[in-house]
């Protein structure tokens, strides 16, 4: 994206040296055309626009979810926004260890799947510990959309009771 630009901007400001070249300018703010410095001459006009920044919204939220010990939970969420938003989690306000491995393996605990418009948070494993709330915040120039999911790890009648 940067090097297209970079290209547009060259090959704008060149077609700028040409017209001025020419004797012609870029008609001024108040829209009279000025005319050209040399008969049927065509004028080279320009316009840059950028894409309009767009506040990020969830589109689908993570539903809640409810497990027993040792098996796998899996959030997941849609959301747009421009530029495409990045997606950050916490769980109980704290941020995920995505370097946390599971016990005697080289396995990561949490695993986490994103593509342009959708967000996933695989946790594997369960514990009591990992019951909670799982934010989501999915972040751009335009703003911050927060969407919220809890987490329920049973073991029997062991049940980390949530606020």
């Amino acid at each position: 994206m940067k090097t297209s630009l970079a290209i547009f901007t060259a090959v704008l400001t060149t077609l700028c040296s040409v017209s001025t070249a020419l004797g012609q300018t870029p008609p001024p703010a108040s829209g009279d055309a000025p005319q050209p410095a040399i008969p049927n001459m065509p004028q080279l006009y320009y316009s840059v626009t950028r894409d309009p920044i767009v506040a990020p919204w969830i589109i689908k939220n993570p539903k809640s979810i409810r497990i027993k010990v040792g098996e796998s939970a899996y959030f997941s969420l849609n959301f747009s926004g421009h530029p495409i938003p990045t997606v950050y989690c916490t769980h109980d306000n704290r941020p995920i260890n995505f370097k946390a491995v599971l016990p005697d393996s080289n396995i990561l605990k949490f695993e986490s799947y994103s593509d342009a418009g959708s967000y996933g948070l695989l946790i594997r494993d369960a514990t009591i510990k990992d019951s909670g709330y799982y934010q989501f915040s999915v972040e751009n120039e335009g703003g911050v959309a927060v969407a919220v999911a809890s987490l329920n790890v049973t073991n029997g009648d062991v049940t980390r009771k949530l606020p």
